[in-house]
């Protein structure tokens, strides 16, 4: 178990919107409780069209995100933080309702990929979101991160560029991705 990991990625943040100048908060997911209203906004955001299309539509074969997987995932995560493996991260507006997530995806300091998703009534959240863990990662010791979007994905594509990440010559990690990377500053 690495735990130093942990001690520099588990923290709590205000971040802002971009658009609106709302406050949000940006923490991690074994925080977060599995009650039904949540489980209910897990899977309306992984259902909007965009969301679904780019993150879900192949995982849950062509049918809905069920409240079940939505229950799954925040017991995947917390799991991830219990053991160091993996760390997954909520954003929540002020009224506690679920705006967004992200995630860094592994515990190998040598290279791990990033992921969020957002829901199209919070615009303006992922790219503070992402920004708001970077320096933390780099404190943590991760050498680079990555993302692969598809080449149709611009939203996502404009967030990982507006936090520093870079296109790359490599093979990305799903084919016809764009790969992205990003060095520790």
């Amino acid at each position: 178990m690495n735990r130093c990991i942990n001690d520099y990625l588990d923290r709590t943040f205000v971040i802002e919107n971009a658009i609106t100048g709302a406050n949000y908060l940006l923490q991690p997911i074994y925080r977060l409780e599995p009650c039904h209203g949540n489980l209910k906004q897990i899977a309306a955001i992984c259902n909007e069209d965009l969301v679904y299309e780019w993150c879900f539509r192949s995982l849950c074969n062509g049918v809905p995100y069920p409240q079940t997987m939505a229950r799954e995932w925040i017991q995947w995560g917390a799991d991830g933080w219990q053991n160091s493996t993996h760390f997954v991260y909520v954003v929540t507006n002020s009224e506690k309702s679920i705006a967004a997530a992200l995630d860094i995806k592994s515990a190998d300091l040598r290279r791990a990929e990033i992921g969020y998703w957002a829901s199209a009534d919070h615009r303006g959240i992922m790219s503070n979101a992402v920004r708001a863990i970077l320096p933390l990662a780099d404190q943590a010791g991760f050498k680079l991160l990555f993302a692969d979007i598809h080449p149709n994905n611009k939203r996502s594509q404009a967030v990982i560029r507006r936090c520093g990440f870079e296109t790359v010559d490599r093979q990305p990690t799903i084919s016809g991705h764009i790969p992205f990377e990003r060095p520790n500053r």
